[in-house]
């Protein structure tokens, strides 16, 4: 979403570097990348923490909790290893997502010093 955003507006205060509405047009966008990667940050920290717990996995299978109880059973604490599989999926994604905030972020400071 902010990827052609930031290069479109590169690309026209390098065109019309002496133009400085391309360069004040920045602030608001760096700042909104700034936020966006504190949250996908903080979703990172939470799926780490989660991941370091297999007790907390193992309370994310909602249906197999259910299953074993209608049968009387309790749930093995060895059933998280898909929950783990996903948590760390997501966590890969949103790893990759901040290293794209913090490129675009680096493209924008490059773009404004250019300026």
């Amino acid at each position: 979403m902010y990827k052609p955003i930031v290069s479109s507006l590169t690309t026209r205060v390098s065109d019309n570097f002496l133009d400085d509405t391309g360069v004040q047009r920045f602030i608001p966008l760096k700042n909104s990348l700034q936020g966006f990667g504190l949250q996908v940050t903080q979703a990172s920290e939470c799926l780490t923490a989660l991941l370091n717990d297999d007790h907390d996995m193992v309370q994310l299978l909602l249906n197999k909790q259910a299953n074993d109880r209608k049968k009387g059973e309790k749930l093995d604490i060895k059933h998280h290893e898909n929950v783990e599989l996903l948590l760390k999926e997501y966590s890969r994604q949103l790893h990759n997502l901040s290293q794209e905030i913090s490129n675009m972020i680096k493209q924008i400071e490059g773009s404004n010093d250019f300026a």
